[in-house]
């Protein structure tokens, strides 16, 4: 869920994590499974192996229905049964392991493994092993955190970073679409681009025409999920509280609570079912709203 780490579950018998119960019960919900299918597939990981690190930072799921886990250390496999191991150090410098956070973005049968220091590796089902395609340091000549890929509209791919929004020209080039701002989420919503940054939330069409939503202008925002059920956009600011977005006339609301944890920086929100948020607090584990 996002950067969320939680504490490990000590004394387990094979190992397993409580990282991975919470990762793997909040990303089930989604998928409408309850809580005592969640528990009896978690139990069912053959930990022989072992999870590559206790870190989870992102899931994925494919079309055989396998759940694949980005970690602190690469990338593993779940099929149901057996638990694989997947290396990116072959491609990355022993420097770049100590703050790197590796997430999992699918697209229509396409699996990357992309790393914050941005790196971007892409599955290869021929050599069953992640591929380097493109490095964004490399191109900007300068360090940069990558924070979130996606596909856009068009079916072009974009990257939000630390310096900016840009979009993949090639291997070698990266056009800007709103350059020189930290932008820490991306979503696609009712045709709109939305922009998470630490100025505010952006929005766009097409890629012209950026504007800002007026009420969040100067506002750090952290996080975006949207419902298609509600049209409504949530976003989770750093320290100023979760607000909804309705997308049909875009209008602001504050959601209150009597809860201070919003308060703090809000790195992650998934729907639990049709009532229900969970949100991923920065230091503070899931909160269930």
């Amino acid at each position: 869920m996002g950067d969320y780490m939680p504490t490990s579950l000590k004394g387990t018998k094979n190992g397993l994590f409580i990282t991975v119960v919470v990762m793997v019960f909040l990303f089930l919900a989604q998928k409408g499974y309850g809580s005592q299918h969640v528990i009896s597939e978690v139990l069912r990981i053959d930990n022989s192996t072992g999870l590559s690190s206790q870190k989870v930072y992102s899931l994925a799921e494919d079309a055989s229905g396998a759940i694949w886990i980005s970690t602190k250390s690469g990338v593993d496999r779940y099929n149901g049964r057996i638990l694989k191991n997947y290396s990116l150090e072959s491609n990355s410098f022993y420097g770049d392991r100590a703050g790197r956070i590796i997430r999992l973005y699918h697209n229509e049968g396409d699996l990357y493994a992309y790393e914050s220091t941005g790196k971007i590796h892409k599955y290869s089902p021929v050599y069953d092993s992640f591929i380097l395609t493109s490095n964004l340091s490399d191109l900007s000549h300068g360090d940069v955190v990558l924070n979130k890929m996606l596909v856009n509209n068009d079916g072009s791919i974009l990257y939000a970073t630390n310096n900016g929004l840009f979009k993949y020209v090639s291997d070698k080039d990266y056009r800007p679409i709103l350059p020189g701002s930290a932008v820490n989420d991306i979503i696609i919503a009712k045709g709109y681009l939305f922009a998470a940054t630490s100025s505010g939330l952006k929005f766009m069409r097409n890629d012209h025409a950026v504007k800002d939503v007026g009420l969040l202008k100067d506002t750090n925002i952290q996080s975006l999920y949207f419902d298609d059920a509600s049209d409504a956009l949530y976003i989770g600011a750093f320290n100023k509280g979760l607000y909804m977005l309705n997308l049909s006339d875009f209008s602001v609301a504050q959601i209150h609570t009597t809860n201070s944890l919003l308060q703090k920086p809000i790195r992650s929100i998934v729907k639990l079912s049709p009532e229900r948020l969970a949100i991923g607090i920065d230091g503070s584990g899931v909160l269930a709203l």
